[in-house]
C-alpha cells in the first residue's frame, strides 16, 4: 500500500490496481466455464478487489478526516454539554 500524502502515487496504484481486476474479471470470463477449477484465479480475483476496496477507503478516510485541510485529532465524539 502507498503512502496517503502523496496522491500521484496512490493514483498510479489505484490504476493499476483497477487494471489488474479488469485483467483478472477478463481472464475469469474467457474461462467461466472452468473456473469452479481455478481457485488460484478466483483467489487472485477476490485480492485485487480487496486491495482496491481497502485503497479507495483509505483516501476516502483521509480526505473525511481533513475537511478543512488541517491536521486535528478528533479525540471522540463531541458531546453537546462539554464546552471547549
Amino acid at each position: 500500500m502507498t503512502r496517503l500524502d502523496d496522491h500521484r502515487q496512490m493514483d498510479a496504484e489505484a490504476e493499476h490496481l483497477r487494471q489488474r481486476r479488469r485483467d483478472l474479471l477478463a481472464e475469469a470470463n474467457r474461462r467461466r466455464w472452468r473456473l469452479h477449477r481455478l481457485p488460484d484465479l478466483q483467489q487472485q480475483l477476490a485480492r485485487a478487489t480487496t486491495d482496491l476496496m481497502r485503497l479507495e477507503l483509505e483516501a476516502r478516510r483521509e480526505t473525511e478526516s481533513k475537511p478543512d485541510g488541517h491536521d486535528s485529532i478528533h479525540a471522540g465524539p463531541r458531546y453537546w454539554w462539554i464546552d471547549e
